[in-house]
């Protein structure tokens, strides 16, 4: 696997392109995805992520995150509001959105506790830790 590391650098756009396709695909086994991705140019990430969707790869698509463009960081910040990108927690995006997708998510956040008052789980569990010090 480091003589494969060693060589990536030297490749081309469509040899570690192609790498990264039979590998989604199973064809082959042995090399993990996440090694290929600071190799991969924009577009052949963005089609790969495109693919890693369809296929409902949702634990891989999270070490995408910091090689994605914007574009693709909010094409799965969108498929996890639709319920399209599964396996992806939100709060893995936040140090990769911008300001202003930040901002409305904060404020659809705020809006749904005020509209729904119901704790969540988490906020539950925390809860009963405090009573628990009492």
């Amino acid at each position: 696997m480091s003589k494969l590391m060693k060589i990536l650098p030297f490749l081309g756009d469509d040899d570690i392109k192609e790498l990264a396709m039979k590998i989604i695909n199973k064809e082959v086994t042995g090399i993990k995805l996440v090694m290929l991705f600071p190799f991969l140019n924009d577009s052949d990430l963005d089609e790969l992520v495109d693919l890693m969707i369809e296929k409902n790869l949702g634990k891989q698509l999270t070490y995408v995150l910091p090689f994605a463009s914007k574009k693709t960081i909010e094409k799965i910040t969108n498929g996890i509001k639709n319920g399209t990108v599964k396996g992806v927690h939100e709060a893995a995006l936040y140090p990769f959105m911008g300001e202003k997708e930040l901002k409305v998510m904060f404020e659809d956040l705020v809006k749904e506790a005020i509209e729904n008052p119901k704790l969540d789980d988490s906020d539950e569990d925390d809860l009963d830790d405090l009573n628990k010090d009492e």
